[in-house]
């Protein structure tokens, strides 16, 4: 009888917040017993869970930066792995770049990719397309979910948000361009950004953070914007240096230095705001901005 080859499994595990985790039995425990039971069920075809725990509890699904996961793939590359197994799909990533890059580690090694409870695997093209397209479906969830808390996280903490912005501004795949659009059209339609937009708002009231704000929403101008709502980054950029229009505490001449210090970054966009500041008042659309409850 030919002896089965031994596939060492590894247990992935992971909790986006930290809450609970101090329990005797947490959510990743839960994980990893179910992902332990599906290995002991395929032992037949040679399957093996390992010892080594890759458990990250309070990390983000949207990031790479994870320890356990780190130890993961730094264990797939040096050939100690051959199966991950996890309980969902969105438990590995919730980033459909990251995904494609951690797939293309398991491919260049020979690793098989296993979800518990979606029953999919890479080992076939129809687990591979289904897992692409419950990944998008997971992305869009996550960014789009978030966004209906951006104000009560920029007033809670305004540096913290913007540095998290701009960090996500600078990757070459920036995941905010996922709601810079709409949902369905027409009445019943819902702007993506417009959250984005009002935070942004509400923090360029704040002297330390106007120039940084100004930044931002020359920034999102980059991205393509196909439909007419008037939430449009550079309607809120135009807004902030309206003379005529209170949207910050800074004075109108502290507002054009920050125009100029901005002018060698994002020409264009600046060059608009100028246009619009020098059309007649009525000729072009100026809305007041959000203003925080402070």
């Amino acid at each position: 009888m030919t002896k089965v080859p031994a596939k060492r499994c590894a247990l992935y595990t992971r909790k986006s917040s930290d809450e609970g985790l101090d329990q005797e039995f947490n959510s990743l425990d839960a994980q990893r017993e179910a992902c332990a039971a599906y290995v002991k069920s395929q032992a037949g075809e040679g399957w093996k869970a390992l010892p080594e725990r890759y458990d990250d509890g309070g990390v983000s699904g949207g990031t790479m930066e994870r320890p356990a996961l780190k130890r993961l793939l730094a264990d797939i590359r040096a050939g100690r792995v051959d199966v991950v197994v996890v309980y969902k799909i969105d438990r590995l990533t919730r980033s459909l770049a990251d995904f494609a890059r951690i797939v293309e580690l398991f491919d260049a090694h020979a690793v098989s990719f296993v979800s518990v409870t979606q029953a999919f695997n890479t080992t076939s093209s129809m687990g591979r397309l289904t897992l692409n397209v419950l990944l998008s479906f997971a992305q869009f969830e996550r960014e789009v979910s978030l966004r209906n808390h951006l104000r009560v996280l920029a007033e809670a903490a305004p540096s913290a948000f913007l540095d998290s912005l701009e960090a996500e501004l600078r990757r070459s795949d920036p995941s905010v361009e996922a709601i810079m659009g709409t949902v369905s059209g027409g009445v019943s339609g819902d702007c993506l950004r417009t959250d984005l937009l009002w935070s942004l708002e509400l923090l360029a009231w704040l002297p330390n953070s106007f120039s940084r704000v100004a930044a931002i929403t020359f920034n999102l101008q980059r991205f393509q914007i196909d439909d007419n709502w008037v939430n449009m980054p550079a309607n809120t950029a135009a807004s902030l240096f309206c003379p005529w229009l209170p949207a910050s505490t800074l004075s109108a001449q502290e507002r054009i230095a920050v125009l100029r210090d901005l002018a060698g970054r994002f020409r264009l966009p600046v060059l608009d705001v100028c246009i619009s500041q020098s059309l007649a008042r009525n000729s072009v659309k100026h809305n007041n901005t959000l203003r925080g409850v402070w």
